[in-house]
Parts: C-alpha cells; sequence; structure tokens
C-alpha cells in the first residue's frame, strides 16, 4: 500500500526503495514508471500478506461496530419519543449557531 513514492505511482529521484528488498530494475535515475510499476510486481507479494493477515482483524470490528450500533439503537428506542420534541427545538433553537460555527 505505501511502497509508491507518489500517488500517481511515480518514483521520486532519489527512492531507489523495493518491496522485496531486491535491486532496482535499473540504475537510472528516473522519475518515468518502470515496467514492473505497469505490471504491479513491485508491491504485489506484499498486498495479498496485507490481507491475509488483517482478514480477521477487519471482520472482528466490522461485526463489533455492527453489534454496537444495533444494541445502541434498541436501548434508545424506549426514550425516542419521550426526547423527541426537546431535540427538534434544541436544534431549531441552536440552528444558526451551529451554521456559523463550522461553517463561518
Amino acid at each position: 500500500m505505501f511502497e509508491r513514492g507518489t500517488t500517481d505511482g511515480r518514483r521520486r529521484m532519489d527512492d531507489r526503495r523495493t518491496t522485496t528488498g531486491e535491486r532496482t530494475m535499473d540504475d537510472r535515475l528516473t522519475t518515468g514508471r518502470r515496467p514492473s510499476d505497469d505490471e504491479d510486481n513491485d508491491y504485489y507479494d506484499y498486498y495479498y500478506y496485507y490481507y491475509y493477515y488483517n482478514y480477521y482483524y477487519y471482520f472482528y470490528y466490522y461485526y463489533y461496530y455492527y453489534y454496537y450500533y444495533y444494541y445502541y439503537y434498541y436501548y434508545c428506542y424506549y426514550y425516542y419519543f419521550y426526547y423527541y420534541y426537546y431535540y427538534c427545538y434544541y436544534y431549531y433553537y441552536n440552528f444558526y449557531f451551529y451554521y456559523f460555527y463550522y461553517y463561518y
């Protein structure tokens, strides 16, 4: 993910790093795209290693926030009608304050 020198895939003139530690394709200092950049060979192995290493990490937090969302929803469901008009009046009363505070 983070091997590229710039966002468009080009490398800086002083950036000679490689992902797997081998030598660069050529010793010329160039800002153009190398064949390895076009074929995605310089970060291919690192991408799949990162994907499999964080597989359960992503799914754990996905189901955690999924459960927390519904827990919060059912917890506040009983207080929804009780605070409904209060919240409407509160945000209507502070409408201009929020608008100028965030957008001024």
